[in-house]
């Protein structure tokens, strides 16, 4: 339930949550990570799905981010962290994290937070936590 807009999936893995986005109608649709097996799966995938990606190799916490209006992020809950510290103050709006436990939820966000944004929706299942956060 996000507005439609460019997205940033960070972490991409298979691309899964990028190809989700562009089929979903979001555009463009950019997807980093720094593992190259991932960033061939992401691309392989995006072909398979017949879908425009954005896709390229690059650690989202220590390298820009390209502008965009959500980012969408499934890794460990310290890269989580470290990826607040990473976004502009003037983007992205949204945010949807997961990737951690829901007792490491506190330590993910905190420095999102600390950055401006709140939390609008928590999901929890079997321990895993997803947060669902907006720029106020």
């Amino acid at each position: 339930d996000l507005p439609v807009g460019v997205l940033l999936d960070v972490g991409c893995g298979s691309g899964v949550l990028a190809i989700a986005a562009a089929k979903l109608g979001h555009a463009p649709v950019f997807a980093i990570d720094n593992d190259p097996l991932a960033v061939e799966a992401t691309v392989r995938n995006a072909r398979a799905n017949e879908v425009d990606l954005g896709v390229r190799l690059a650690d989202g916490a220590r390298e820009p981010l390209p502008e965009c209006d959500a980012i969408v992020a499934n890794i460990t809950r310290l890269h989580i962290a470290a990826l607040a510290e990473a976004v502009s103050p003037a983007s992205p709006a949204f945010a949807i994290l997961s990737g951690f436990l829901e007792e490491d939820l506190v330590a993910a966000i905190e420095p999102w937070l600390a950055h401006g944004f709140v939390e609008r929706r928590r999901l929890v299942c079997d321990d895993w936590a997803a947060v669902a956060l907006e720029r106020s």
